[in-house]
């Protein structure tokens, strides 16, 4: 079933607790066999772009270059960069992965009056460095959020300070636009795999790409499926995709 056109594949497909979902391996091999280009695509911001590769090959998805990986800070910086040349102090909550895409990017890390505050996934952190975020906020940095996993603290943040998000975690449209101009197609011409219907297939199918819904274990009346919002395709496991 696979096509010769660009793939985005959400992480959790493919592995999850550092376990190569069924197959995950045979897909990842698939695509470079048959030169498909492919992006993999993840919010986790608390571990770094090389950290991901590794447990991707510990877990037997081999060959995955870091060219084929694309985070949700990558997108944040490349709209912040792209919407305001003056962009250049910054700060962040929320793991060792956001602040490898500042550094790399050319940011200026700083909790002198920062212009944009990342926030990501950090289950250690303290009051006292929520506060800390508030306090730039009232000062005017512009909250960034790129992980959704802890959307509850962006919104907190938001209701405290009276500053709106951006938004560029899973789930957003734009997180998809910005991955997919790093493939050599449109949109439409793009495939998405995910197992999240609301967060991976939704935005996709507003995008216009094709969708492939790894359905699982997941009650797809509960995750909102109808006959006017539903996948292009639904598959039990990623080996549906090689038959």
């Amino acid at each position: 079933m696979l096509r010769n056109k660009g793939y985005i594949i959400q992480l959790e497909t493919l592995m999850q607790q550092k376990q190569a979902m069924p197959g995950a391996r045979e897909l990842i091999h698939a695509f470079q066999i048959e030169s498909i280009c492919y992006l993999i695509l993840t919010e986790r911001s608390s571990v770094t772009v090389d950290e991901i590769l590794n447990q991707l090959e510990q877990c037997g998805i081999h060959g995955v270059r870091e060219e084929n990986l694309y985070t949700s800070t990558m997108a944040a910086v490349e709209y912040i960069v792209a919407h305001d040349k003056k962009a250049i102090n910054v700060d962040y909550i929320g793991g060792k992965g956001i602040r490898q895409v500042l550094t790399d990017t050319g940011f200026h890390i700083t909790h002198h009056q920062p212009q944009y505050f990342f926030v990501g996934m950090d289950r250690n952190l303290s009051y006292d460095e929520y506060q800390d975020v508030f306090t730039q906020l009232r000062k005017g940095s512009q909250l960034v959020s790129v992980d959704n996993r802890r959307i509850q603290i962006v919104r907190m943040l938001e209701y405290a300070s009276s500053v709106k998000a951006m938004n560029f975690g899973c789930g957003t449209k734009v997180l998809l636009k910005y991955a997919s101009s790093h493939l050599p197609y449109s949109c439409s011409e793009i495939i998405m795999i995910g197992n999240r219907f609301k967060k991976d297939i939704v935005p996709a199918l507003q995008l216009g790409m094709l969708t492939f819904y790894v359905a699982g274990s997941e009650e797809m009346m509960k995750q909102g499926i109808n006959d006017e919002l539903h996948p292009d395709y639904i598959l039990d496991d990623l080996t549906g995709l090689l038959r």
